[in-house]
């Protein structure tokens, strides 16, 4: 009997386990200089929640979250996002910005002289919501893979102008080690604000560690270390 009750015992632990993992899969991307491995090292070390970070490129962390790859990312709040994960708390916002060259100042009069538009390839629908359908704009959109790229392309002078979140073009500056004085006056156009999100799909079976999660979250924000981890070289 007592050999029964610790098999029943152990097969109770080990569903237990399964049904509740004791780690979260995070979605990170392998953005040069992008934050969110050291982000997400930070709030595993203060929430005590083991976190395994999984490179990802950008367009596949919404299939990821779908198919319950991953447990956990940092999306935007849109219909694209909502399909496949729970919206958890906000953790980093931005303006977005045009910027072109230091000879070139952005305004309302001028924005429709700009021939070419450079982009992130997730911030494209940002970009036509922004900025091309409310000035009627018909630019050639260039598309890159990395902030990083962007930055790079203006800094040449290969397109009018780079549509970029303000925080991303300013961490960008720093890895690239790029003179800031080539670039003009960035030009607000929107807002970029990244929530925490769970997976639908894995929701159920990572729930007990989410509490954990947002709270140590919250206390980063508040105590400064969040805008520590954005502004680091």
């Amino acid at each position: 009997m007592k050999k029964n009750l610790s098999t029943a015992l152990l097969i109770s632990l080990f569903s237990i386990a399964a049904v509740h993992p004791q780690v979260i899969k995070a979605a990170v991307t392998e953005e040069p200089g992008s934050f969110l491995i050291e982000f997400y090292t930070v709030l595993s070390q203060r929430s005590g929640v083991k976190i395994q970070k999984i490179p990802l490129l950008p367009q596949e962390i919404p299939n990821a979250l779908a198919e319950g790859l991953v447990d956990i990312g940092l999306l935007p709040d849109n219909e694209k996002t909502n399909k496949t994960a729970l919206i958890q708390t906000p953790v980093i916002g931005s303006p977005f910005v045009l910027i072109s060259s230091d000879d070139f100042v952005i305004n309302e009069r001028n924005i429709i002289d700009l021939r070419t538009i450079a982009v992130f390839t997730e911030d494209e629908p940002f970009l036509i919501r922004e900025i091309i359908d409310p000035f009627s704009l018909e630019p050639r959109i260039q598309k890159a893979r990395h902030y990083d790229s962007l930055v790079k392309i203006m800094s040449t002078g290969r397109v009018s102008a780079i549509f970029i979140p303000l925080d991303e073009f300013e961490r960008s500056l720093r890895h690239i080690n790029e003179d800031r004085n080539k670039f003009g006056q960035p030009f607000i156009a929107g807002y970029r604000e990244l929530f925490l999100v769970l997976s639908k799909r894995r929701a159920d079976k990572v729930a007990p560690l989410m509490d954990r999660l947002i709270q140590t979250l919250e206390e980063m924000k508040n105590d400064g270390t969040i805008e520590e981890l954005i502004t680091r070289p």
